[in-house]
């Protein structure tokens, strides 16, 4: 505040929003998450903002706050229209699928929102949230039985990285492929 560091006084109060409710103090968390939110969009934040939306839509979804994270979802897409600031849409799509996967009867709204996802990592050549994607469409497939489909998907992005095996990302596809395996 002292120094006028508006994008990191709101990135930092995100983080602790994130922390908190790790920690489980939901309450205090999600609010500090919302006013690190409302920080971004007075600095004008363009695109840190919309990673602040799946920031805090990844919280809402740990949290178990599902319609208000397909609330964040739905702004953050459409703030992504609007400014045409694609960085985070593919994360975006992935994080709203996987809270429409805890919704019944919304699955199939699900899986489109995961091939969207997995649709618009390829695209922008992010490998990172396309294996994000990948793996969130993998295990709703293999929940429904198409466990070679589910493989098809997920094997080629995952053998894609040589490096970065220990990141969570790395971790929970090689599980997955394991699961697929056995």
């Amino acid at each position: 505040r002292e120094h006028g560091m508006r994008y990191r006084l709101a990135a930092g109060t995100m983080s602790m929003g994130k922390l908190l409710v790790h920690e489980g103090r939901l309450d205090e968390g999600m609010a500090r998450l919302r006013d690190g939110l409302e920080l971004l969009l007075k600095a004008g934040a363009g695109l840190v903002y919309s990673y602040g939306q799946a920031l805090f839509a990844e919280t809402c979804l740990d949290a178990g706050k599902i319609d208000e994270g397909l609330r964040v979802t739905g702004e953050a897409l459409e703030m992504i229209e609007r400014t045409d600031s694609r960085l985070h849409e593919a994360e975006v799509h992935r994080l709203r699928g996987e809270m429409l996967l805890r919704t019944p009867g919304r699955e199939g709204e699900a899986e489109v929102s995961f091939r969207r996802a997995l649709e618009i990592a390829r695209a922008q050549e992010a490998k990172s949230w396309e294996l994000r994607a990948a793996t969130s469409l993998a295990r709703m497939l293999a929940d429904r039985g198409h466990r070679a489909e589910a493989r098809e998907i997920l094997a080629p992005v995952h053998g894609w990285f040589t490096e970065g095996r220990s990141t969570a990302d790395q971790a929970d596809a090689a599980a997955m492929l394991a699961k697929l395996a056995g």
